[in-house]
């Protein structure tokens, strides 16, 4: 793809959705276009469960009928959760980034590897992760204005698959999304993005190839 000057959108107010619909426009204008490749991986998917998972006795069930190689959580899961997932799953087998709710703290206080603005090979895959959402607070772990969100895409790590909690540019949703996801989709051909915080499950094809999953609660998925 063509080169992004990102100090462009330095003084843009994130709220102009004209101008980041130009851009939107220009990240999909050019690219070379994504396959994506079989990894024989079976990745259990976990999201926006907001404390549910204790009174939630099918996830147990799940769990246990389902073999998976690697449990990823992406976001909006509290401390109650974490202790019920820790009950079925071995922390060793968990990668996690944070949503836009609960302490930064939680997944140091269980020892659970918080992969955010960071990207780890596991068995030849890399996987990169972003934690948090779109928004207008300053604390930049769990809320992003556009402009920031391109700096920190634009400086992670390649990847084949991408996992974050907020979606990718949505420019007619009250949940807008992040357009630096897009730019990092494009910019590094990557395979796969699994997200959360739409509170809904889909799958979509974004315009260069790359598989979007959307995960609310849990889900298998093979790739």
């Amino acid at each position: 793809m063509k080169h992004l000057d990102i100090e462009k959108y330095k003084n843009y107010s994130d709220f102009e959705i004209q101008g980041y619909n130009s851009l939107y426009k220009d990240i999909y204008s050019e690219f070379e276009s994504v396959s994506p490749e079989k990894y024989n991986l079976k990745l259990l998917l976990i999201s926006d469960t907001h404390g549910s998972l204790e009174y939630d006795y099918d996830f147990e069930l799940f769990v246990k009928n389902n073999n998976y190689d690697l449990c990823i959580l992406l976001g909006d899961i509290n401390g109650s959760d974490l202790k019920t997932i820790l009950r079925f799953i071995k922390v060793e087998d968990i990668i996690a980034i944070h949503g836009n709710n609960y302490p930064l703290e939680l997944y140091n206080l269980f020892s659970i590897n918080d992969i955010d603005n960071k990207a780890i090979d596991y068995n030849g895959v890399k996987i990169a992760g972003i934690s948090g959402s779109f928004g207008s607070r300053t604390n930049k772990y769990t809320f992003y204005s556009q402009y920031n969100n391109l700096k920190d895409m634009n400086a992670l790590a390649s990847s084949d698959i991408l996992i974050t909690h907020d979606a990718s540019f949505k420019n007619n949703s009250y949940r807008v999304g992040l357009i630096g996801i897009d730019y990092y989709l494009v910019k590094n051909k990557v395979n796969y993005h699994f997200h959360g915080h739409l509170h809904n499950s889909y799958e979509n094809i974004y315009p260069n190839g790359t598989k979007e999953v959307c995960v609310y609660k849990y889900r298998i998925i093979n790739i």
